[in-house]
């Protein structure tokens, strides 16, 4: 009985000590393909001549620019061509008839000009721009028989299409019951038009006797 104890105990504690010995299976390191070395190593070395490889120059332009073209004021100017001959003047030996057709404009009845009072007008129309971040001087006021206008001219960078979208503004600020603002053509100044208190008629016999209208 004790010789079978013996066997049995010597059994059960007899270890594989070369299996022991060796690391596991999951601590073992798998090899590398080869196919995946084959097909790694050309791409490394293509990316490696590509970074050797110099960059390209930017290529210049050697067209050369053309010159502006220039008018010179003193050249004589070209020859016009031939025109077709017009059609004669049906009225040119017409004689116009006489202003005394017209009736006379009625007495001047309107008040003595108080330059006092469009000075004051102007400064208070600068004022009520000024409000409305509109920076500029009134250098001029011609009045005329209808309307009186102020000659505004604008401090630089007020664009006069801001000056004219407070068309509306200008006339409820200045008591009037419209205002007309547009650019003067030929100047740098713009044109605000009030309507005056005390209107004035316009006879057709005066405009045609105007020189302006002659």
């Amino acid at each position: 009985a004790l010789v079978g104890s013996v066997t049995l105990v010597t059994r059960v504690f007899a270890l594989d000590w070369a299996q022991l010995l060796t690391l596991p299976q999951f601590l073992k390191r798998r090899p590398e393909l080869p196919e995946a070395v084959e097909a790694y190593l050309p791409k490394r070395k293509e990316r490696a001549a590509r970074r050797e490889k110099p960059q390209a120059e930017p290529v210049i332009d050697a067209t050369p620019r053309r010159a502006p073209e220039i008018t010179d004021p003193t050249a004589p100017p070209k020859k016009a061509a031939m025109a077709k001959a017009k059609q004669r003047d049906m009225f040119a030996n017409y004689e116009l008839p006489s202003l005394d057709l017209l009736e006379d404009p009625p007495e001047n009845t309107a008040p003595k000009l108080d330059k006092l009072a469009l000075e004051r007008n102007a400064r208070l129309l600068e004022t009520v721009l000024d409000d409305f971040n509109v920076k500029g001087e009134i250098t001029a006021v011609r009045t005329g028989p209808v309307v009186t206008m102020y000659e505004l001219e604008p401090a630089p960078g007020i664009k006069a299409s801001r000056v004219i979208g407070l068309a509306e503004d200008i006339a409820r600020n200045m008591s009037a019951i419209s205002a007309r603002v547009s650019p003067i053509p030929g100047k740098t100044v713009m044109g605000i038009e009030l309507p005056n208190a005390d209107r004035q008629m316009v006879a057709l016999k005066e405009l045609a006797a105007c020189a302006a209208f002659a």
